[in-house]
């Protein structure tokens, strides 16, 4: 089904915590350092922390700053970090650095980036907040204009953006490109993207999003021109009181200057995410042609049609995938808006509430048992089956297919081989 680097993300990586001790603040074992606010730049080392920032702090343009393993930087009011030079947050495993505010409830204003770069490895990033309008109200955690920023084996958690037109990005906003790896976003909330927001490049891969909540997009808002690709990532637990509860990837005018967004989804769970209206797992919107390959989409729900996937485009394409246990009008639903054929191929859909496709974007002849799969088992024409995936849950929520699943073996055969040889499985996980 995938690669033995992307099995070996999905399986030990996707369920594995972010690799440090995130459940409390560290850094406190130093003697404590003022920072007054003003410029800031050099080194902020475990033995002068915690650093107790007192005002707006900036990393100049040309300069950078440090920060190693074991440091507590506790914002001491509604102040923010601003870089416009290089940041650099370098934790470990064991040690992990925490951006935090000393009241947890008027929090701090976050890591604002313009035109810089940021690397945090192994970063807590809590309790940030942005009020007021555009910029202040993007980006709780991190606000990244024009900017490069790379997060690897971090939390970005109970932050928040406005409720207002400009809030985006409860957790992180980023218009030009950030790439996270093995990282959780988690209990954020925004106006729009509770967890992330982005019109310009997202890469995720082995992150996990979970119980963000916003009116669009609970989970991950990709505004107009953004291309996200998520790859072995778990999507659990967000909510929209809109469209979107996991992810919500708008292109309100289509194609642009000869630009569409794009929206690339691989060997991804998404589970028990919900709406208010619209797309309880996923929405696309205007102009994109989404990819979803060997995907799990289960217990999700909407308040009307697209309880896993709403899509208002041509050009999905579901491959190996499976669809089960979603609630609402239908599990999927598909508008034919143009001329780019709809793709629905060697997937599983099971005891979907409502039924398990509606729209005018409903291949012809789908779901109607035509023959068999190389299993012996009936499908239809496009070698989709209508079966219980005998799914074996293990403790951390991952829906593993069980010995006895139908979904082994039943993938593209022409898709790349599991690592044991044989013919790619159906869903996120392969059955070793």
């Amino acid at each position: 089904m995938k690669s033995a680097g992307i099995i070996g993300m999905i399986a030990g990586i996707i369920f594995f915590g972010i690799g440090c001790d995130s459940s409390s603040t560290g850094g406190g074992g130093g003697t404590p350092t003022e920072i007054t606010g003003g410029d800031v730049s050099g080194i902020w080392a475990a033995d002068q922390s915690p650093y107790l920032i007192m005002g707006d702090i900036s990393v100049p343009e040309g300069d950078t700053l440090k920060i190693f393993a074991g440091v507590e930087v506790l914002f001491q009011g509604y102040y923010s970090l601003n870089v416009a030079g290089t940041l650099i947050g370098n934790g470990t495993f064991s040690d992990s650095i925490y951006f935090t505010a000393a009241d947890e409830s008027e929090g701090w204003h976050g890591v604002r980036f313009n035109k810089a770069v940021g690397d945090f490895l192994y970063c807590v990033i809590e309790h940030g907040h942005a009020w007021g309008d555009n910029p202040d109200g993007k980006g709780g955690g991190i606000y990244a204009d024009s900017s490069s920023v790379w997060l690897a084996h971090c939390a970005i958690r109970h932050c928040s953006a406005d409720t207002s037109i400009y809030g985006y990005g409860g957790g992180l906003y980023s218009n030009q490109y950030v790439q996270l790896e093995f990282c959780e976003i988690s209990d954020n909330s925004a106006r729009i993207g509770g967890g992330l927001s982005c019109s310009g490049v997202a890469n995720l891969a082995g992150c996990r999003i979970i119980n963000n909540s916003a009116n669009d997009g609970g989970g991950i808002h990709g505004d107009v021109f953004s291309e996200v690709s998520l790859n072995s990532t778990y999507i659990i637990g967000n909510s929209a009181v809109w469209g979107g509860g996991g992810g919500y990837f708008a292109s309100p005018y289509g194609f642009i200057d000869g630009i569409d967004d794009a929206a690339l989804i691989r060997y991804c769970q998404i589970s028990e995410n919900s709406a208010g209206q619209f797309g309880g797992g996923l929405m696309f919107d205007w102009g994109l042609a989404p990819d979803l390959i060997n995907c799990t989409l289960v217990d999700n729900n909407s308040a009307s049609d697209g309880a896993a996937v709403y899509a208002l485009t041509a050009g999905l394409s579901l491959v190996n995938s499976i669809i089960s246990g979603n609630e609402g009008n239908n599990a999927i639903f598909l508008m034919d808006i143009g001329s780019t054929v709809t793709e629905i191929s060697y997937s599983d859909f099971w005891e979907n509430g409502g039924g398990n496709m509606m729209g005018d974007g409903v291949p012809d002849s789908f779901g109607n048992l035509e023959g068999t799969n190389a299993n012996g088992d009936s499908c239809d024409t496009y070698l989709n089956i209508f079966l219980d995936p005998a799914f074996d849950i293990d403790n951390a929520g991952a829906y593993h297919l069980s010995s006895i699943s139908p979904c082994i073996d039943a993938g593209d055969p022409v898709a790349e081989l599991d690592p044991d040889g044989s013919i790619a499985d159906m869903g996120a996980f392969y059955f070793p």
